[in-house]
């Protein structure tokens, strides 16, 4: 099955920044199975969580990962 593509069109102000969320699904899972990206925004920088899930053999707590205009991290 070939990947899907999201094409963005539109106007955006500079600087900006466009935040991606690859997530891989296994060929017969539906897209409602995906899981609820949430973020908050606070002085020009934004915090997103991805919820865990199962990663053998151990289970997974949520991702947390921050964006702003001059970086990009991952909080532990």
């Amino acid at each position: 099955m070939p990947a899907p593509a999201v094409t963005y069109t539109g106007q955006l102000n500079l600087p900006a920044t466009i935040t991606v969320a690859p997530i891989p699904l296994a060929a017969d899972q539906e897209l409602s199975a995906l899981p609820e990206i949430t973020s908050e925004t606070d002085d020009g920088t934004t915090t997103w969580t991805l919820p865990g899930g199962r990663l053998p053999p151990h289970e997974a707590g949520p991702l947390q990962f921050v964006t702003a205009l001059d970086r990009c991290s991952v909080l532990q």
